[in-house]
This record gives C-alpha cells, sequence and structure tokens, in this order.
C-alpha cells in the first residue's frame, strides 16, 4: 500500500496482519488508540552516514578518522533528544545487530571501543 495513511487504516481495522516502516508519531498514536494490536520496534538496520574520500588528505589519515568518530555523541543523538529513544548509539555494521547471523554485536567490535566512544579530550587526535 502505498499511501501511508491507507495502510495504518487497514491495520487498524484488522485488514492486514503486518505493517513496516511506521512513522514514530504513527506507531506512538496507534498505540494509544489500538493497545491491542502488538508492536515489535526494529531498529534501523542501516545509519546515514557520511563518507569521505579516504584516498585524500586530511582523510587518508586514520588518526583524522578515528577523531571525527569520537566527535559524535552517539548517546546523545540515540537518547530522547533526538530520536526519542528508539535507536541504538552502539555502531552500526551495513547491517543491524538486530538481524542475528546478519549483523555483528557490538561486543564484537570491543577492541574499537575506545575510538567509538564520545570524547573530545583524547590529546592523541588532536
Amino acid at each position: 500500500m502505498p499511501d501511508p495513511a491507507t495502510a495504518l487504516a487497514a491495520m487498524r481495522s484488522g485488514k492486514i496482519d503486518i505493517l513496516d516502516s511506521i512513522q514514530l508519531a504513527a506507531a506512538k498514536q496507534m498505540q494509544n488508540t489500538n493497545p491491542e494490536i502488538v508492536q515489535i520496534p526494529i531498529p534501523y538496520g542501516t545509519g546515514f552516514t557520511l563518507d569521505p574520500r579516504n584516498d585524500l588528505a586530511p582523510f587518508n589519515d586514520i588518526k583524522v578518522r578515528e577523531a571525527l568518530q569520537m566527535a559524535i555523541n552517539l548517546p546523545e543523538y540515540s537518547g530522547q533528544n533526538y530520536y526519542q529513544g528508539t535507536c541504538s548509539p552502539d555502531p552500526l555494521s551495513l547491517t543491524s545487530a538486530y538481524l542475528k547471523g546478519w549483523g555483528f554485536p557490538t561486543s564484537v567490535a570491543a577492541g574499537l571501543k575506545d575510538q567509538y566512544a564520545y570524547n573530545v579530550q583524547e590529546p592523541r587526535h588532536c
């Protein structure tokens, strides 16, 4: 169903059994108006990224790329301020760790934990 309003109406009336990619506001409204409908939140599988040319300066320096990553406060963005607590602050690969067998859990990248932690004071990157 290309029209989201039609799809939501069909879900509410029981004409369809499943609906994905619902906007957060619509999901919250449905939760209030139709609490009998089971909702299973699934984190978005890919992130929106800026992909610089890593073959050109300054991005060809791994320390510059690490410093850029460390300047992003992932917990703040995933929290109530921007995404209303609906996404994970953990770094993502091309697929979400939610997709067992396809995405890697954050624990796999334990050796990279410091490079993904928000830290604008780390002297080796300044």
